[in-house]
């Protein structure tokens, strides 16, 4: 490695390590690390839902029997390449762009992170889950959990045309439906539910933004409170807005995924060990022959959904 170019690679390393922003699709999903390399298949494995405290009393109790969740999922290799002309380096060039390019490289990090999340909420429902049925249906169950319906329906006067009063009432739906989920051991799931992040496709986004935000909304004949005021203002819940060009679901479609402490919607893999940042320098054909470096990031990962009780499809009919 040249002594010239240890800073930019050191730089780019760095970047591949950066925190996506509060706003990145990604985070929506629970990380994981693997030690399983690219191609091949990793099955992880997690156990089902504590069961509840139960008063002692005089009978004899039952210890709950945490039902365990697999799923197999295969490792994708993934590459990105920079180059960089010698003569910048050469002249002492690179400092003003290199900061912003480094920068420009975690993004690039932090885009395919979202791609890969945003296909699984593209495909949610085809993808399957744990148990075999697609990730939003409406014939889940789990243990004692009953049926759980994740894929519900709400009607609009137009579902190609709603308004935001419309949309929020959807939304409010959404929320009431996971409050009715129940574990594997027959408990409420959503007891405690403190933040929900609402994904729209863009050509929504603006009216769903007014869904969630505005405190009096427009029933056609005359403002009305917003159903929703209620669920941000006096149970607390937060609500986030979340939408990119990388959705391309049907904008009659509404994503809620659960942002509780403990909620796992979907499952983000990555392979630290392959997450490398490598160089072509001077010694290489390519210097002798272009007059060029060149860096060659490294990322090996997978994302899979993960619980299906901690994302409801809405669709608007």
């Amino acid at each position: 490695m040249s002594v010239a170019t240890r800073g930019v690679l050191a730089i780019l390393k760095a970047a591949l390590n950066d925190v996506p922003e509060i706003a990145a699709i990604n985070n929506q999903a629970f990380r994981f690390q693997t030690d399983t390399v690219g191609g091949e298949i990793d099955t992880l494995t997690w156990l089902g839902n504590v069961p509840g405290f139960q008063e002692k009393g005089n009978k004899v109790l039952q210890a709950g029997k945490p039902l365990p969740k697999k799923l197999d999922i295969r490792l994708r290799e993934f590459t990105a390449s920079w180059q960089l002309a010698a003569k910048y380096v050469r002249n002492s060039k690179v400092g003003p762009i290199l900061t912003v390019k480094a920068a420009e490289w975690g993004r690039r990090r932090v885009d395919l992170a979202d791609q890969l999340v945003c296909d699984l909420l593209n495909n949610g429902a085809s993808l399957l889950a744990y148990d075999g049925i697609a990730f939003w249906s409406d014939s889940h169950s789990d243990g004692r959990s009953g049926t759980i319906d994740n894929n519900i329906t709400f009607d609009c006067s137009d579902h190609t045309n709603p308004t935001a009063l419309e949309i929020a009432k959807a939304i409010a739906k959404g929320i009431e439906t996971f409050w009715g989920f129940k574990d594997d051991q027959g408990l409420p799931t959503h007891a405690r539910m403190v933040e929900v992040d609402v994904v729209v496709p863009v050509g929504i986004a603006g009216l769903t933004l007014q869904a969630v935000s505005n405190e009096k909304l427009d029933s056609g004949a005359g403002d009305v409170t917003n159903p929703l005021s209620g669920f941000r203002n006096t149970i607390g819940l937060k609500l986030n807005v979340r939408t990119s060009p990388l959705i391309t679901l049907a904008t009659t479609k509404i994503a809620l995924v659960n942002r509780s402490p403990g909620a796992m919607p979907f499952l983000l893999g990555e392979n630290p060990a392959e997450k490398r940042v490598t160089e072509l320098d001077e010694s290489s054909d390519l210097f002798k022959r272009e007059d060029l470096y060149e860096y060659n990031a490294f990322w090996t990962g997978a994302a899979s959904v993960g619980e299906f009780r901690d994302s409801v499809l809405i669709t608007l009919n």
